[in-house]
């Protein structure tokens, strides 16, 4: 493969063997160490590399089993990907870690907010996840071989800002065998031309009738899929992320303004509508009465507050979008959406992605 190394940095004697035996058998030269410094030092000193696999928590070889403790090294995956970063900034990194996966212990939204926050270090371009590659271990390097045969132009061209996919379920046949489909690449795949593509994306999406949605957040420099669960399809946040992504795929000005959002009133136990102006005779003959002087004066206990403008309906529901992306590490809070006389333009990208659903296995029944 030329002058092109590749190092490679796990504590795990296990892992260090299987990544290395990968990228041998696909031709390509390794640099493999289980030391933070000396992967530090390779960095530095040897200019044939130009793709990094760097594990997040680094022990002191040998690795503890599990359920002890062990002695963690001075520097971690996190500081190596600094140090390199600093000194090379041709190097190509890509985390290999279960870091994620441990953090988070099974909380979903967790393990998305830590695999985001290894992502967006720079020179980082993308994550594997080491229990992807217990699941299927020739898909997910199948996937990194794929990356580090891509010319180094093209992966400084990927993604600059958190992309926002709306996803939708479909019959595996609809995508040809793949997993996940871009529309538009969909679009081209039935013989729909560039001149013709925006005026087809809506008559596409109501023919196809997905049987399930989602939001998948894809992450700068990655494309890898992360699917998220906080933001549920019924919810009005959801409605505002497909409105503005059905409007990115057509091409049209990406905002969202008040005519185009239908607001659903949210039950309540009082059964009254807070944006209701009571009739101001009725509020003085609660509020105010006469004392034993026969004095006008309010009710003991009664305080009136000054009027108060209600929000308009779409902004309550973009500020509670924003909190929700926030989570997400899609952006900072009060930066994810500009506004202008009540209409409201995302900061990040959407798009919106097809994927396969899988047939539910039928169970056998006992004899």
């Amino acid at each position: 493969m030329g002058e092109l190394s590749i190092l490679i940095l796990d504590d795990d004697e296990k892992w260090l063997a299987l990544h290395e035996r990968r990228l041998r058998q696909a031709g390509f030269k390794c640099r493999a160490t289980q030391f933070a410094k000396e992967a530090i030092e390779i960095a530095k000193t040897d200019p044939t590399v130009k793709f990094a696999l760097l594990d997040e928590i680094l022990f002191v070889p040998p690795v503890p089993v599990e359920g002890k403790t062990g002695e963690l090294q001075r520097w971690q995956g996190s500081g190596v990907v600094r140090e390199i970063a600093n000194h090379r900034r041709d190097v190509q990194i890509i985390m290999v870690t279960s870091a994620p996966q441990l953090r988070s212990q099974g909380d979903s939204q967790l393990f998305s907010k830590e695999t985001a926050k290894l992502r967006r270090q720079r020179g980082v371009i993308d994550i594997i996840h080491k229990q992807d590659i217990d699941e299927d271990p020739d898909r997910e390097y199948s996937w990194l071989l794929d990356l580090i045969k891509k010319p180094l132009t093209a992966l400084k061209i990927e993604i600059v800002k958190p992309r926002l996919l709306i996803g939708l379920g479909v019959q595996p046949e609809v995508l040809n065998g793949s997993k996940y489909k871009r529309l538009r690449q969909c679009l081209k795949e039935t013989g729909t031309s560039e001149s013709e593509m925006n005026g087809t994306v809506k008559r596409f999406l109501t023919k196809l009738q997905p049987t399930e949605k989602a939001v998948f957040v894809e992450m700068p420099g990655s494309k890898k899929l992360d699917r998220t669960s906080s933001i549920k399809p019924d919810s009005q946040s959801f409605q505002i992320l497909e409105i503005l992504a059905q409007r990115a795929e057509q091409g049209a000005e990406v905002a969202i303004c008040v005519s185009d959002y239908h607001f659903s009133a949210r039950k309540s136990g009082t059964g009254i509508d807070p944006s209701m102006e009571l009739d101001r005779r009725v509020v003085e003959d609660f509020a105010f009465g006469y004392n034993s002087q026969g004095r006008k004066g309010l009710q003991l206990g009664v305080q009136i507050e000054g009027r108060s403008q209600i929000s308009s309906r779409l902004k309550v529901a973009i500020h509670r979008l924003s909190q929700q992306l926030v989570k997400l590490n899609v952006g900072a809070a009060g930066q994810l959406f500009s506004s202008e006389q009540g209409c409201y333009r995302p900061t990040f990208d959407l798009g919106i992605v097809l994927y396969a659903i899988e047939a539910p296995k039928v169970q056998k029944k006992r004899a």
